[in-house]
């Protein structure tokens, strides 16, 4: 469902979806399973993509969007 949204631009409901997503595959899974890391895989696309659309504020102050925005907005240090 998160990738439906992202691809209508509706970052909030995507960004959402995946985390919903995300909490249940740990609950199920070990943390390396292939649906953990699609999904957060798939979260790092969604900030990429809020990032460049620079929609940044659409997205909510959960502790690993965050860390993404984060992430992907700090240059590399040299």
């Amino acid at each position: 469902m998160g990738q439906i949204y992202l691809a209508l631009g509706r970052y909030s409901e995507a960004e959402s979806s995946l985390l919903a997503a995300l909490n249940t595959f740990q609950n199920v899974f070990n943390s390396d399973h292939f649906y953990i890391q699609e999904t957060l895989r798939r979260l790092n696309v969604l900030v990429q993509t809020v990032l460049q659309a620079d929609r940044a504020a659409d997205l909510s102050d959960h502790p690993l969007t965050q860390s993404l925005l984060q992430e992907l907005t700090t240059p590399p240090h040299p």
